[in-house]
């Protein structure tokens, strides 16, 4: 990327990245960075005695306390109309004890080294020094910076208030609201103070900055006092920080805003301009006493869609950062090594005394695809520098704000907590938004392209420390792509004790990515962990080897638990969890009560587990199990099992020692996976099983249409129950011969896909059962003949009505024909019937023909035409399976005249390419394999009639005809359906070779000289002598068995009716038709509408 400083100084004034300047102080001011003043005149009054100093026009002369008004030291105010205006040196510098006002303009229009104020803190011979002092900025600094020519290339190094030398200033440093500061250049600051503060700072005014590494505020010294930050700084050039803070005595409360880096845009050219990363925006380089506030409104970002802020919040603070690997908000250790302490705030502002409470905006944020992005950094030390610590002496609490961090093909970060950091406890009672974007994904179906990034919410470093985490707000990671994971909390220091969520912590990635999605990772604790959970928990939960204490009291988690081992506790009361519960080893109590939903298996290590089920629901998913040492199942509790033939290979249910179930219970059991051979699984297992009353009383089975489930006490130990599995043929079921090659081939298939299947079997009905089968039957029907068919009837019809052509009515050749050429527009529809194991079809078409043509002799014409159409077949019966044909086909033709009889004959080859898009949906499962292939076709016709003249304006032509069509589709394999629904398709050919008879009789109109109009009617019969059932051999991809189903058989008798009108002179035709053709099962229509023109 190239750095245009040029136009960031188009940019700066209208603040960055679409942010508006808050409302009272501008970013530039009245100044701005542009401005060049002109000195009409001076005006500077001066006391008779050694003093004060008040300039109340303009002037260019440099002025300093020191000098006072040139008698001795003095305090210097600068009016409201006052200006300096300087190129060389410094305006005004303080250097005494004396305060110094500025309402009006300090301006220094050098290009490069310039300073517009200096505060120097060291003595004549370099000496610290206290320099005790007031300044206050009402007015406007301006250091102009280097022209548009230079401006990419020019040092910089300017500076709009200076504090320099290692002494302290004594004394409060403000800049009102209304004041404003505006430097251009690289390496430049807005205020740079490298000395001591002794007092308040606050900074209430506009501070801008265009240049690269061009920091708005920068205070290396300590501040003794409190930092009220009230203005807006904007620092646009590249990697420019907003504000930069060193040690603070007291505390930092942010009212305004802080923004960094710009987006792109365009320039006055309409050409657009890279966007320009953005420094850190605030940063914190020491403690702060009193604690750091980012004050707001009250309402995070969404809620202000809805509702609007109490009368007499606070307006919104906002940091905001062009994005590219720094962090909007950093708080780190000292330059020279040490401890930042972060103390409370005052509890008149703060009843919980939090060390650092966001309540306002901060965001980091980029449209550049592959930069990476920080909202929140919290480190001991930078790489390089001095060990050093950061401590908060009380809560880092996000309060009805927002933290938003969003990447494009980069990894995104929320809050990362570096080592050396100790925190007490993180609470969010705000909004934390993270998204790592994929560029690349279908915005239609939200497919994962190749795009996308690793997202992370709150990550602890191994060398960080942290108490506990608490959530009541909406806390979202969500990363986006196809191979990349979400973490919403991962310790890897290990430290955190406590995990409270009363609000939605979710971490989230697209349905088909191969990546993970975890909300919450405690793995590598080895202390006890109190996780309570009553919200909403998106993402897997991952506990350490600690004796952990884990309760869901309401609310929902979806995603697996697992703990790393020791003796854990769990207690589901009245909450839903979608998701296993890996215990790990050790001695564990479960309990589940209370109209819970459990639906996943309950897994251990070495140990004992204690499981207790009251009055709830469990679903034990596919290819897991319940396993206890003991177990009691009471009240109105439900247990039902998924079956999976492959997957299942022990007891669904085991409890080695004792298990206890009541006749209250529910048992019952679904095929979630294949069982091709009828089989008896053992269900449920103890060492001691009581049950009160017969297996049959409690037990039953989902109702399958394919499967019979029957469970039954194990003959030979009373304390098994089994399940026989026999699943139905095909030939058991009565299906069709289509239907059944299917439902028999497609089972090896569907054990690639346990959720399709598991859809399918839960079916209870033939209808639905074959309902769902047919969606998976590759389509053996022969809509791609008849549409081949149209095409070349469509052609054909225009040529032969065509080949009557503008006949000459003057000269030596009276009665031959022109030559011409002739542009049609047509249309089709046409409809298949379905019958009980075929499904039908209905179809558009629309195309377009043209064609020229040649008298060569007197009883010969010769000629070509090119017709394109576009033909979509759908199924019938309503499923979506959508075919798109696209046809070009060439033709030559032919015909000679013997006195009243004729001969034509036309052949042509055509051009297929296929697109199809077959959804499968059962229920809520949903499979889209689509398909691309192509093909060709070629045939002809030939035509035989003689003419009879009725009368003058009469006359009918009766005919015999016979027509060849040879289609071929090419193999092809389909993709994005997944394991249980991709087919593999064979090559095919299908032919057609119809002969019949017809007549066509035409009624003329004359209505003066050449000009008139004809009106024909024609009907045709004709007999199908060589069209075999459609068919088609394929496999599923999964598992490349071969089988092969048929269309159903084509009537053989085919009848056509049509009728035309047409306008002829001597210079053109026109006419309209309509033709309609009916063969048992299928009806058809086509429209046309032809011009024809003579050369």
């Amino acid at each position: 990327m190239t750095l245009n400083l040029r136009n960031l100084r188009q940019r700066l004034c209208f603040g960055v990245a679409g942010i508006a300047p808050r409302s009272g102080a501008g970013l530039c001011g009245a100044a701005g960075l542009g401005l060049i003043f002109t000195v009409a005149g001076t005006a500077v009054h001066r006391d008779a005695q050694a003093g004060p100093l008040s300039i109340t026009g303009d002037t260019s002369t440099a002025v300093s306390t020191s000098q006072g008004d040139g008698s001795g030291p003095g305090s210097i105010t600068v009016d409201a109309a006052g200006s300096i205006t300087l190129s060389t040196g410094v305006p005004l510098t303080i250097d005494s004890d004396n305060d110094v006002t500025v309402n009006g303009t300090i301006t220094h229009d050098a290009t490069d080294n310039a300073t517009a104020i200096q505060i120097l803190t060291n003595d004549a011979s370099g000496n610290p020094r206290t320099l005790t002092s007031g300044f206050t900025l009402g007015g406007v600094v301006s250091v102009t910076g280097p022209s548009d020519s230079n401006l990419d290339t020019a040092p910089g190094n300017n500076k709009g208030i200076y504090f320099s030398g290692a002494g302290t200033f004594a004394g409060s440093f403000s800049l009102a609201s209304g004041s404003s500061i505006a430097v251009g250049g690289n390496n430049s600051y807005g205020v740079l103070a490298e000395s001591a503060i002794n007092g308040d700072v606050f900074l209430g005014g506009g501070i801008a900055t265009n240049g690269a590494a061009s920091p708005g505020a920068f205070f290396l010294g300590p501040i003794s006092g409190n930092v009220g930050f009230a203005g807006n700084v904007s620092a646009a050039g590249l990697d420019s920080q907003g504000a930069v803070f060193g040690p603070i005595g007291g505390s930092f409360t942010l009212t305004g805003s802080i923004a960094t880096g710009s987006r792109a845009t365009f320039d006055n050219n309409g050409r657009i301009v890279d966007p320009l990363q953005g420094g850190t925006a605030l940063r914190f380089n020491g403690g702060v006493g009193a604690g750091i506030l980012l004050e707001g409104n009250g309402l995070t970002e969404s809620e202000e869609l809805t509702t609007l802020p109490a009368d007499g919040a606070p307006a919104d603070t906002l940091l905001y950062t062009e994005a590219g690997n720094n962090a909007t908000l950093a708080i780190g250790a000292p330059l020279g090594g040490g401890e930042s302490l972060i103390g409370q705030i005052g509890a008149a502002v703060d009843p919980n005394q939090s060390a650092l409470l966001m309540r306002g905006q901060i965001q980091s944020t980029t449209s550049e695809p592959g930069r990476a992005t920080s909202a929140v950094v919290i480190k001991g030390s930078d790489s390089g520098q001095p060990l050093g610590t950061v401590r908060f002496a009380g809560a880092i609490r996000i309060e009805k704000g927002d933290i938003q961090s969003a990447a494009v093909n980069a990894t995104a970060r929320g809050i990362d907590i570096g080592d050396r950091v100790i925190a007490t406890e993180f609470i969010n009672a705000g909004d934390v938004l993270v998204r790592a974007q994929d560029d690349n994904e279908d915005g239609q179906t939200g497919e994962p392209g190749i795009g996308g990034g690793d997202a992370y919410g709150l990550i602890l470093s191994s060398g960080a420390s942290m108490n506990s985490v608490v959530n009541s707000g909406n806390f979202q990671v969500d990363a986006r792509g196809r191979t990349f994971s979400a973490y919403g909390l991962v310790d890897n220091s290990g430290t955190i004790s406590s995990f409270t969520n009363t609000g939605n912590f979710d971490a989230l990635i697209r349905p088909t990515s191969t990546g993970t999605a975890t909300a919450v990772d405690l793995s590598k604790s080895t202390q006890q962990i109190t996780f309570y959970n009553s919200g909403r928990i998106s993402g897997a939960v991952r506990l350490g080897s600690g004796n952990d204490l884990f309760a869901s009291n309401g609310g929902s988690i979806v995603g697996n638990i697992d703990f790393g081992g020791g003796n854990n506790s769990v207690i589901l009361d009245n909450a839903v969890v979608t998701g296993n519960l890996d215990m790990g080893a050790g001695n564990h109590d479960v309990t589940v009560r209370n109209a819970v939903t459990l639906s996943g298996g309950i897994g251990r290590g070495a140990g004992t587990l204690a499981l207790a089920i009251t009055d709830s629901t469990v679903n034990v998913p596919r290819a897991k199990v319940l396993s206890a040492t003991r177990a009691i199942v009471t009240g109105n509790s439900t247990l039902d099992f998924a079956i999976d033939g492959t997957a299942n290979v022990g007891p669904l249910f085991n409890a080695t020692d004792s298990l206890v179930i009541d006749p209250t219970v529910q048992i019952s059991a679904r095929l979630a996976g294949v069982v091709r051979e009828d089989t008896t699984l053992t269900l449920i297992s103890s060492n001691n099983l009581v049950m009160g009353v017969p297996i049959e009383a409690i037990t039953a089975s989902t109702q399958s249409y394919i499967y019979d489930l029957k469970f039954r006490a194990a003959p030979d130990n009373p304390n098994a129950v089994l399940v026989d599995i026999d699943r139905k043929t095909a030939a058991e079921l009565g299906l069709g011969a289509n239907l059944g090659t299917v439902y028999e081939n497609s089972l090896d298939a569907l054990a690639g896909d346990a959720d399709l299947f598991a859809a399918i079997a839960a079916k209870s009905t033939r209808e639905e059962f074959e309902d769902a089968m047919l969606q998976l039957a590759p389509d053996s029907g022969d809509a791609s003949r008849v549409a081949a068919l149209n095409t070349q009837n469509m052609a054909h019809g225009v040529i032969r009505r065509r080949l009557d052509g503008i006949v000459r009515t003057i000269g030596p050749n009276r009665g031959s024909e022109y030559s011409s050429f002739w542009v049609q527009q047509l249309g089709a529809y046409g409809k298949r019937d379905s019958t009980p194991d075929h499904d039908g079809f209905s179809m558009y078409a629309a195309g377009i023909a043209t064609g020229a043509d040649y008298q060569t002799t007197d009883n010969l014409k010769l000629g070509g035409s090119l017709t394109r159409v576009w033909s979509l077949p759908d199924e019938a019966s309503g499923r979506d399976r959508p075919l798109r044909i696209t046809t070009t086909q060439a033709d030559f033709y032919g015909r000679h005249k013997n006195g009243r009889n004729y001969t034509q004959v036309i052949a042509g080859f055509g051009y297929d390419s296929y697109l199809s898009r077959r959804q499968v949906v059962v229920d809520d499962v949903q499979r889209i394999p689509n398909g691309k292939w192509s093909g060709y076709h070629f045939g002809g016709s030939i035509d035989t009639g003689t003419t009879m003249q009725v009368s003058p304006n009469f006359r009918l032509t009766p005919y015999a005809r016979a027509a060849y069509l040879k289609t071929h589709e090419k193999g092809y394999t389909e993709s994005g359906g997944g394991a249980g629904v991709d087919l593999d398709y064979d090559a095919r050919n299908l032919d057609s070779l119809r002969a019949g008879i017809g007549i066509v009789a035409t009624r003329r109109f004359n209505l003066f000289q050449d000009n008139g109009f004809e009106v024909e009617f024609r009907g045709d019969y004709a007999r199908e002598l060589m069209a075999d059932p459609a068919k088609v051999t394929a496999r599923f991809v999964s598992s490349g068995v071969d089988f092969t189903t048929f269309g159903a058989s084509p009537d053989k008798n085919i009848f056509d009716v049509g009728v035309s009108l047409g306008l002829r002179d001597i210079f053109t035709a026109f006419s309209i038709d309509y033709d309609a053709e009916y063969t048992g099962d299928y009806l058809g229509h086509t429209v046309a509408a032809t011009f024809r023109f003579r050369f």
